[in-house]
């Protein structure tokens, strides 16, 4: 885990829909573990950075899933360990629209 507590992100993409748009921003932290239905922003190794939703947890590994179809599906994310959630969302800032 790195010594960044507070990171901020851009949301790029519309699988986070209604919930996050494109181009909306989140704050995170690394000092907060994940629970089930937390934001999380992740480093997955074939879909680079994204936002996700927790559906499950299972000791260090998380099951992510997106809100809408736009989203890679579920199984495609298979299950991530705690070692590549970047930050637990704390807040989200939209962008005007």
């Amino acid at each position: 885990m790195s010594l960044r507590f507070l990171a901020v992100f851009k949301v790029t993409g519309d699988s986070m829909l209604p919930v996050l748009a494109d181009g909306d921003f989140v704050i995170t932290t690394n000092l907060r573990s994940p629970r089930q239905n937390s934001l999380v922003v992740v480093r997955h190794a074939e879909f680079g950075v994204m936002v996700k939703r927790v559906q499950q947890c299972k000791n260090e590994s998380y099951w992510l899933a997106g809100e809408n179809a736009a989203s890679v599906n579920s199984q495609r994310i298979g299950w991530i360990d705690r070692k590549s959630i970047l930050g637990v969302v704390l807040w989200s800032i939209r962008r005007k629209r």
